[in-house]
């Protein structure tokens, strides 16, 4: 029989099953909507529909079964969110046709990488530096993504080792982002609101810097030991540039003037005001202007994609509006009278939450407001914000468990099944 049709059969038993057992208590509406959410889940991780068909189904399934308002179900699309991303691409792709992209990679993979494994490791590297340019993951993501594009195009390895090395961009970017309240300028900021605690920036560094670092180390060699028979035995071809010296292009100059004028003013919007989605569509407006970009290029945003996060962004927000999350929630969270095993159960409650609701910014907004306003007084708040808050940011097992693992994953530079091999090393 076709594994497709297998996988399909599974996700509707798995429907049936919850709908007729009514879990944790739940009514009718609850369980189609719960229900609707499982088989979807099964869907996307087995590919046996497209994204966009469970992704409309799931939708359609909110709009009439929930009580939820079209702002919670539609939160993604109504959101700064999708512009930032659409400009993103935009921005990213007049890099690309300016060929600054090609040249960036020339200057930077081509001299400081010689195997995929060090390629793999600039992944990191870039990814934190990059943090103090563009505060913003999803564009962060999204342009270094286009850079190695440019250098892996002309490299002989097969399909499978390129999608493992675009994947490390986004584990990198993932990882990285905690360092610094700026890491991603609005999900930190967000964790600090859902606990009720205030850090400066040296305050979040203080707590986060060394562990950040640690973490990545941890996740590079963790990620070379899941990937490394995909990755083994590959090696780039490099050209050496002559004399060193580089030629820029008309097209690169401008490419470099208004990728570096949308850097400083992401930078600095703390002084202007002005939000960075703002900023990527003023970006995206001066390429247009000058030429790099056509209003043809609109085609490379993939409808599927933008089906796709607004169906994973809802699902949070819908299951915590009709308290199916907050009775799953009150049903799985055991009771102790120690500090160390209280920390320990919140995470494994966290963690298990933050499957099945998806969505990281709504895990975070269901469980940090009632796990850290709740604590005994020897517990310290700080400590089960981060522990918390690192817990549902470097564990996904489905490119829907982060915002930024389902960009790369809907954009095809690495597949579902990439996502659980390494998700599973996550976990463990």
């Amino acid at each position: 029989m076709n594994k497709k049709i297998i996988n399909l059969g599974i996700s509707i038993l798995i429907f049936i099953l919850i709908v007729l057992t009514k879990p944790f208590g739940i009514g009718f509406n609850q369980s189609i909507i719960l229900a609707s959410v499982a088989m979807v889940l099964v869907l996307w991780a087995t590919n046996c529909v497209t994204k966009t068909i469970s992704s409309i189904f799931v939708i359609i399934i909110f709009f009439i079964f929930s009580s939820s308002d079209a702002n919670t179900i539609l939160k993604f699309p109504l959101s700064g969110n999708l512009v930032l991303i659409i400009a993103s691409y935009l921005i990213a792709h007049g890099i690309k046709t300016s060929g600054l992209a090609d040249r960036i990679s020339e200057v930077v993979i081509k001299r400081y990488t010689t195997t995929v494994f060090s390629l793999i490791a600039l992944s990191f590297v870039l990814s934190f530096i990059l943090i103090f340019l563009i505060p913003q993951t999803f564009p962060r993501a999204i342009i270094m993504a286009a850079i190695y594009l440019e250098f892996l195009n002309k490299q002989n390895i097969s399909a499978k080792t390129k999608s493992v090395i675009l994947f490390s961009i986004f584990v990198a970017v993932t990882a990285t982002s905690m360092a610094f309240i700026n890491g991603d300028i609005i999900f930190n900021n967000a964790v600090l609101q859902f606990s009720g605690i205030h850090l400066t920036w040296l305050g979040w560094a203080k707590y986060m810097l060394i562990p950040t670092i640690i973490i990545s180390i941890l996740m590079y060699f963790g990620f070379i030991f899941i990937f490394y028979r995909e990755i083994k035995g590959s090696k780039f071809s490099i050209e050496k540039s002559d004399n060193g010296k580089i030629k820029f292009s008309g097209a690169e100059k401008k490419g470099a003037l208004i990728t570096s004028l949308i850097i400083i003013l992401w930078v600095t919007e703390s002084l202007h005001g002005i939000s960075a989605v703002w900023v990527s569509v003023i970006g995206v407006l001066s390429m247009y202007a000058l030429g790099l970009i056509r209003i043809s290029d609109l085609k490379i945003i993939k409808l599927e994609l933008l089906l796709f996060l607004t169906a994973a962004f809802s699902i949070g927000g819908v299951l915590n509006h009709e308290g199916i999350a907050g009775l799953i929630f009150d049903k799985i969270l055991p009771t102790t009278n120690s500090d160390s095993m209280l920390i320990f159960y919140s995470i494994i409650v966290v963690m298990i939450l933050h499957m099945i609701l998806g969505s990281s910014m709504t895990s975070m907004s269901l469980c940090l407001p009632v796990l850290t306003s709740s604590l005994p007084m020897s517990v310290n708040p700080i400590f089960m914000m981060f522990s918390l808050y690192v817990a549902i940011n470097i564990h996904y097992i489905l490119p829907l468990h982060h915002a930024v693992i389902m960009i790369g994953e809907g954009e095809g530079h690495y597949d579902t099944s990439m996502t659980i091999k390494y998700g599973i090393f996550l976990t463990i």
